[in-house]
């Protein structure tokens, strides 16, 4: 079968000792597929006691991603250009990603190259399987002799089998698998390519993306600098919390007459435990059968739930202890999770960081998502449990002489909510600068600032829950859902959800007129011309999905300025090193920064027409100067 095209395309892979080059995962094969579907094959030689590859003379097969006059077709291109930069191979010119395409065509579809193979090529998964199968058994083989296989520690990601594919035991399997793998991205490429043509706001929201993706390789390659120490610090204060906590709660525990059955008892004396807080069963027999709390929250299989949540309403020391203990727990593994991925700084010398993976289109809003360790989910303030403060960002900051510029689009989604719904009495409240205040009096006050009644009395009851409502609008939370943020009845929850429609009149038509549409066609259109897949199952999604693609569009935009703005000004020495859904952050250095931020503030609060309802998207400075967990806002006055 020959494939026509007026460039020359050529479709690249690699297999890797990883899935992280920053923690020294290397390539060790290198396919290809010409436009014919003509594969080629090379493979490197493995250390199997290092996991060390030896390539020799790159000069071979890896100068076709140095030649600017081949376009180089990916499916995952940051992970493969990450791969030969790795190896001090750049790749060079244009190159495409299927996998972009896949995401930008159907949002809601996994992208994954041989789901996709599945779906549209017809290509069965047969080469992976058995791939698979064979490095189960190599793996033995290999502990057997010594030789440095992954393991279940969280370094090498959920599937540490997949690291391990170099072993020469699977060779005849890993070269199938290998030459496939190039000839599905071809054939993809073919594919979805010409489906971007079908609808200019397709191909526009591609082309983003892609340009999109030289930034976050970028950033990603600063990487956030980890302070090691600190991290070892606060997993021995967590141990430490965790041991007091341990002795309160036996001591109440034999107070309270409670008693275990004999198979837990058993078990928790191996682990030298009269009570174990991470057994679900044991927490259910506790504050369930012994302490005789009603069942308020289930699991998804409908088994009463001991989630944080659920534990969060029980007003008992006893419960608390429990909570506590496995706070502690989680951030432990927090920490430990940060020291697994922190390595030399290769900038400074000097100190350590993370190189966090940003995916740009895993979730079906074009929100960014991390892992690795993810830094989108580090925990300020106060844990989903309640009962204990939990700080996690003690352990992140800026390099020495610099500072993080936080930018933060102040309620952004709300913005956009109240946009997309016309409503004017939400857009007047968001103009007051409080809409929360703003809110709580409409809702509440029957014509009085109830508000400030509220906090003359020291209680912010009103905002709260006015904030709650707002939230919980633009999420398309239910009556029940609602009552459980709200901590009132499902009747109450109704009753505030009425007022609120009354004085937002535009809300609910415009939310039923979106799930109507999104129940019809299976996918929305937002602002930006991106296209976003709805379950006709779950059609209510759309409302938020709408508003989160075109908060996610803003940002990503954003991002693609500042990082074109940074390189045509290197003597501000600035980069971007994280994004958090409505934040960017920038590492820079103060003295030469302050006298730009004007301009920065400018671009990144215009929409450009895309709002016509209000003039900017507000945001607000805020900065580092050591810990992220010390954040403050920049003032004006600094600028």
């Amino acid at each position: 079968m020959k494939l026509r095209t007026t460039r020359q395309h050529v479709a690249v892979d690699t297999e890797g000792t990883g899935l992280y080059a920053y923690l020294g995962d290397r390539p060790f094969t290198f396919q290809t597929s010409d436009e014919n579907l003509v594969s080629e094959f090379w493979r490197a030689p493995v250390d199997p006691f290092t996991r060390e590859v030896v390539w020799g003379n790159l000069s071979g097969p890896w100068a076709l991603l140095r030649d600017a006059n081949v376009v180089k077709i990916f499916h995952n291109a940051k992970h493969d250009i990450q791969a030969s930069e790795s190896i001090g191979v750049q790749v060079n010119g244009r190159y495409e990603d299927t996998m972009l395409m896949s995401k930008v065509l159907f949002s809601g579809t996994p992208a994954g190259l041989k789901d996709l193979g599945v779906h549209w090529l017809n290509v069965p998964k047969d080469d992976e399987e058995a791939l698979h199968a064979a490095v189960q058994g190599a793996r033995a083989e290999a502990k057997a002799l010594g030789w440095k296989v992954a393991d279940d520690s969280g370094r090498w990601g959920d599937k540490p089998e997949m690291a391990d594919f170099w072993l020469p035991q699977v060779e005849t399997e890993l070269e199938r698998y290998a030459r496939l793998d190039p000839e599905r991205t071809m054939l993809l490429f073919h594919l979805l390519n010409p489906m971007l043509d079908e609808d200019r706001r397709l191909r526009d929201h591609y082309e983003l993306e892609l340009k999109l993706l030289k930034a976050v390789i970028d950033m990603e390659r600063r990487g956030v600098r980890c302070h090691r120490d600190q991290c070892r610090f606060e997993i021995s204060k967590a141990k430490m919390k965790v041991h007091w906590h341990t002795n309160n709660l036996n001591t109440m525990l034999d107070a309270s007459g409670f008693t275990l059955p004999a198979k837990s008892v058993k078990a928790n004396a191996k682990k030298g435990l009269k009570f174990n807080p991470s057994s679900p069963e044991q927490v259910k027999s506790l504050v369930y059968d012994h302490l005789k709390f009603p069942v308020k929250l289930r699991t998804n299989s409908g088994s009463p739930s001991v989630a944080g949540k659920a534990l969060q309403v029980m007003k008992h020391p006893i419960v608390t202890e429990v909570a506590s203990i496995k706070l502690q727990g989680k951030a432990q593994s927090f920490f430990k999770n940060y020291l697994l991925h922190a390595v030399p700084d290769q900038i400074t010398r000097c100190t350590d960081v993370v190189h966090p993976q940003f995916s740009q289109v895993q979730a079906a809003t074009f929100r960014f998502s991390c892992k690795a360790p993810n830094l989108q989910q580090v925990p300020d303030a106060y844990s989903r449990y309640g009962f204990e403060a939990l700080q996690a960002r003690t352990v992140f900051g800026p390099r020495p002489g610099k500072i993080w510029i936080h930018a933060d689009w102040s309620q952004i989604q709300m913005w956009i909510f109240a946009a997309e719904s016309g409503d004017k009495n939400m857009l007047a409240d968001l103009m007051t600068g409080s809409l929360h205040e703003a809110t709580a009096n409409r809702v509440f006050g029957n014509g009085r600032d109830i508000v400030a009644e509220e906090a003359a009395k020291g209680i912010r009851t009103s905002r709260t829950t006015a904030k709650m409502l707002n939230f919980g609008v633009v999420f398309c939370m239910g009556e029940e859902t609602t009552a459980d943020y709200l901590g009132c009845t499902r009747l109450d929850a109704k009753r505030y959800r009425d007022f609120y429609y009354k004085q937002y009149i535009r809300i609910k038509p415009f939310m039923e007129s979106t799930i109507s549409n999104a129940k019809r066609d299976g996918f929305v259109w937002n602002r930006y011309g991106w296209k976003l897949e709805v379950d006709r199952d779950m059609a209510y999604r759309a409302v938020n999905y709408i508003v989160q693609s075109e908060e996610a569009a803003h940002v990503k935009l954003k991002m693609i300025w500042l990082h074109e703005y940074f390189k045509a000004h290197p003597e501000l020495d600035a980069h971007l090193v994280l994004t958090n859904h409505d934040e960017i952050v920038w590492e820079c250095v103060e003295e030469t920064m302050r006298p730009r931020l004007s301009i920065i503030r400018n671009e990144l609060e215009n929409h450009y027409g895309v709002f016509p309802e209000f003039p900017k998207l507000p945001i607000e400075f805020k900065v580092t100067r050591n810990k992220w967990s010390q954040q403050e806002k920049y003032e004006p006055r600094h600028i």
